[in-house]
């Protein structure tokens, strides 16, 4: 029950100040442990050339996986090296992203001027005080205002659209995840359910021989191998579909980004292998997400049938896929 109710005027805006006594349990604050890597402060010219000295004293090989294990082993020590692994527990709070140094200085002053104003009680000081809270008021919607704007005019398409909105609106969709006794027990069930799926796919796919395959009409060729990339290729596809990286790849893509030239002839060296051998050993893991396939009130979240995988592979693995890619196609289209 609440008691001792008092309303005070102070004379500071047109709210007035209500206080009141009532026993209530204080809810424990939220906190969560991550680990990062303050990439920001990489001396990127030492970076550099740690990469090309480990990357330089690496056996030359035809094993896809061990050249995959190779160029692992350079960056992650390279890695741990000039940006190593910090953990630590934070504490949950509701982001502003509006919320720059620009309204944090006002804020401040703000609150020194009421500060010096609950002190001296002059009017000067109050008018100080009551200006400058307008302005931080003022200066809080305008920078609302502008974010939300230059979210909206910053992607056009529907899909994205609604995106935005719902993340400005805090529509987080809720994480639907079968009920388990702990997530290292639910990411087994998972990858043996998901494992059994995709055997039982690959079983009822009927086999073929190879004269089966064999071209039945004149002019059409066979494609018996594939044709190496190059730097140029290379730099074309990044720019298409830009730099995205797994929580499993060694260097994370703000540093890919930053030295893409450095970088450019050794994925070339390991595509081209790829390409050669047929191999893609050593980049076959991927992180994998259940995604519930509907949202609906009439989908069973315990039931795993009701899911679907999304891979997140790394990059090397992709950057190889889109090569191949481009050389089905044109193959296809020379021979349609």
């Amino acid at each position: 029950s609440v008691t001792d109710v008092e309303i005070f005027q102070y004379n500071l805006s047109h709210h007035f100040l209500i206080d009141f006594y009532f026993k209530a349990e204080l809810a424990e604050s939220h906190t969560k442990t991550i680990t990062y890597r303050n990439v920001k402060k990489v001396n990127n010219d030492k970076f550099c050339s740690d990469i090309k000295q480990g990357y330089a004293k690496l056996p030359c090989t035809t094993d896809m996986k061990e050249k995959i294990l190779g160029y692992t082993d350079v960056m992650t020590n390279v890695m741990n090296k000039h940006a190593p692994e910090i953990t630590k527990t934070i504490r949950l709070v509701p982001h502003a992203p509006w919320f720059d140094a620009e309204y944090a200085s006002l804020r401040r002053q703000r609150r020194r001027a009421e500060k010096k104003f609950r002190k001296t009680g002059s009017e000067a000081d109050e008018a100080d005080y009551k200006h400058l809270r307008t302005q931080t008021s003022t200066l809080a919607q305008e920078k609302k205002k502008s974010y939300v704007t230059d979210k909206l005019a910053s992607d056009t398409s529907s899909k994205n659209l609604y995106a935005i909105v719902d993340n400005l609106l805090d529509n987080d969709k809720e994480v639907l995840l079968p009920t388990s006794s702990s997530d290292i027990t639910l990411a087994n069930e998972f990858r043996t359910y998901f494992t059994e799926k995709v055997n039982k796919i690959r079983a009822s796919i009927r086999q073929t021989s190879e004269s089966q395959c064999s071209p039945s009409c004149s002019g059409i060729s066979l494609l018996y191998e594939f044709i190496p990339a190059t730097v140029e290729e290379l730099k074309h596809i990044i720019s298409a579909y830009k730099i995205k990286c797994s929580p499993e790849d060694p260097i994370p893509s703000f540093l890919l980004k930053e030295n893409i030239d450095l970088f450019i002839p050794y994925w070339l060296d390991i595509v081209n292998l790829s390409l050669d051998v047929g191999s893609m050993d050593g980049l076959k893991s991927a992180v994998i997400i259940p995604l519930i396939k509907d949202l609906g009130s009439l989908v069973d979240k315990e039931i795993y049938k009701n899911y679907r995988p999304v891979s997140n592979l790394l990059f090397l693995g992709k950057l190889i896929e889109r090569v191949v890619d481009s050389r089905l196609e044109n193959h296809m289209t020379a021979n349609s």
